[in-house]
């Protein structure tokens, strides 16, 4: 009985999860260590910078932040909001020297997974704080993606779409960086509904989403806006030719044969260009700016690219944008 309950134990597996503790003393760091040595799957590093853990937490490489409340001349919270707008989606447990039911309260209220009084600590209860935050993290994420998730092509939907994009703008901001962001309309794909059908039409959307992952960096955002539209946030990019390089990319592969319903159909595309900071810091106004570019592109014969320029607002008038309709033209 004993054996077999032994053997279960064994082939229960146990998560990887990666650790990172944001402490500004080192002696916390051994004890941290220590007291995790003997803990499965639980791998540990340590910054002891506030600015350098902000930066850090934004790139996702760790699930838990074990986050000290006190770190020099920023507080925990201030860390852990800063780092969240720059778009960390891990876990975050406190941890403080200062017992207190005040803190306690105030952490949790503003969503953190675990508070533990560091002279309350034992190798225990860290791991199970871990473990729990790790967990309880995953679940929320799941839900998230269910929430902003586009059914038909698997990216993000319109509002995921929207907040990632704002999280983007806001590592922009931070790192001083430019970058662009790339409405894509589709041309020639209101035809195929009608004449192929709505499958063929589905499977068609399938296919650009498809590609637009295998065309852009994994680290860019992409999303299906509107029926036949699309929208690529791309970061970190070197000025406007960079980004024509990466939109004539996005072209060549969209116009490429699609085969659907057994018919081979082709599409192109007319893609508008904002770029930021220069055309705006938010992500409405660089959506209508890209959009605006889109639609000048489209009067002047499509499958190519635009840039925002400020006359476009007079040429077409100041289209309202509805990210809800789709031109399909």
């Amino acid at each position: 009985m004993g054996r077999a309950s032994h053997s279960t134990a064994e082939a229960v597996q146990v998560p990887s999860i990666d650790v990172l503790l944001i402490d500004d003393d080192p002696d916390d760091y051994v004890i941290t260590r220590d007291l995790l040595l003997n803990a499965r799957q639980l791998n540990l590093e340590w910054i002891d910078s506030a600015e350098r853990a902000i930066n850090e937490m934004a790139t996702n490489r760790h699930q838990v932040y074990l986050l000290d409340f006190h770190l020099g001349a920023l507080d925990g919270l201030t860390v852990w909001e800063q780092a969240t707008a720059s778009g960390c989606q891990g876990a975050v447990i406190f941890l403080t020297g200062e017992g207190g039911r005040d803190i306690d309260l105030v952490v949790m209220d503003r969503g953190a997974h675990d508070y533990i009084a560091k002279e309350e600590v034992t190798a225990e209860r860290l791991e199970r704080a871990i473990r729990y935050a790790y967990r309880s993290q995953r679940r929320t994420q799941e839900l998230q993606s269910l929430a902003s998730s586009d059914t038909l092509t698997g990216l993000l939907n319109q509002a995921g779409f929207r907040q990632q994009a704002s999280l983007a703008l806001a590592r922009s901001i931070r790192n001083k960086t430019s970058g662009a962001l790339l409405f894509i309309d589709l041309d020639g794909f209101k035809p195929i509904n009608d004449t192929v059908g709505h499958q063929a039409g589905d499977e068609v959307l399938r296919v650009v989403a498809q590609r637009l992952r295998e065309t852009v960096r994994h680290t860019d955002v992409i999303g299906r806006v509107g029926g036949d539209e699309f929208a690529v946030v791309l970061e970190r990019v070197d000025g406007q030719d960079n980004v024509r390089a990466i939109a004539d990319k996005v072209l060549e592969s969209i116009c490429q044969p699609i085969e659907a319903m057994g018919q081979v159909v082709r599409v192109g595309a007319s893609i508008g260009a904002s770029m930021f900071p220069r055309d705006g810091m938010d992500v409405e106004r660089l959506i209508q700016r890209a959009d605006t570019a889109m639609y000048h592109c489209k009067q002047t014969g499509g499958r190519q690219c635009a840039f925002y320029e400020a006359d476009m607002q007079t040429l077409t008038g100041g289209w309202p944008i509805d990210l809800l309709a789709s031109d399909d033209d």
